[in-house]
């Protein structure tokens, strides 16, 4: 549904606080925003990689042989296209 509507990595995001709010600690001092965008980014990578996506948050052709739903990809090749001109649609 997400990849359907145009959803990709740019939108797996954390609320606005935790990435740029500072945050108290355990003994009330006040401390750096949580998480950089930099951890997201490698966090992002680590999910999707387990999950057998690829790095744009896309179910790679594989994944989706396995869960039996190649039935989809003719759609995904359309969301493919739409939200990332130019690239290779599914992997």
């Amino acid at each position: 549904f997400n990849i359907r509507e145009g959803l990709t990595r740019k939108d797996d995001k954390l609320p606005w606080r935790i990435m740029n709010e500072c945050q108290k600690d355990l003994h009330g001092k006040m401390e750096k925003p949580i998480i950089t965008q930099e951890q997201l980014d490698i966090w992002l990578d680590d999910y999707y990689e387990l999950h057998g996506w690829d790095e744009r948050g896309m179910p790679k052709k594989k994944t989706l042989d396995a869960l039996n739903l190649s039935f989809a990809l003719p759609q995904l090749s359309d969301a493919y296209s739409k939200c990332c001109p130019g690239k290779e649609n599914v992997t």
